[in-house]
């Protein structure tokens, strides 16, 4: 099952392993590059020049499936280095915050921690969200 709600009732965290994004997620970083979203047309508002908002990212991201939210997470993260690092690691917190998907959150988690630097596991949310809070106003 691909729920966080799922994952929190489980008493122990499993060891993670780095997996590539699955077979779909990896299509979408080069699909977001060409505007080509087969499936998806309300995505192609993301490409339409770098002028896109962190904020319109995010409200095609909040009516995409699992699969495609994490290449949109991917495509912010590796490819819109033009939106400052603090607003795309807030994005991504506020993935680790709402996001229903236990995929999506790993995906956002790992971004997370390569962003901060904090050291701690993908699905370790609550500390990862405990240290935004404490660490937010530090970063560029």
């Amino acid at each position: 099952m691909d729920s966080v709600s799922a994952f929190c009732l489980l008493s122990s965290r499993p060891q993670s392993v780095f997996r590539p994004a699955p077979r779909q997620a990896r299509r979408w970083p080069v699909a977001f590059a060409s505007g080509s979203f087969p499936g998806f047309r309300t995505a192609s508002s993301i490409v339409s020049g770098r002028t896109t908002s962190i904020q319109q990212m995010h409200e095609t991201y909040k009516q995409a499936p699992p699969h495609i939210r994490i290449g949109i997470l991917e495509f912010l993260w590796e490819t819109r280095t033009d939106i400052p690092k603090r607003e795309r690691l807030e994005l991504l917190a506020q993935v680790l915050r709402e996001d229903d998907s236990l995929k999506v959150v790993e995906y956002a988690g790992r971004w997370f921690a390569q962003g901060t630097g904090d050291g701690l596991k993908p699905l370790a949310i609550p500390l990862h969200l405990k240290w935004w809070n404490e660490n937010k106003g530090s970063v560029d």
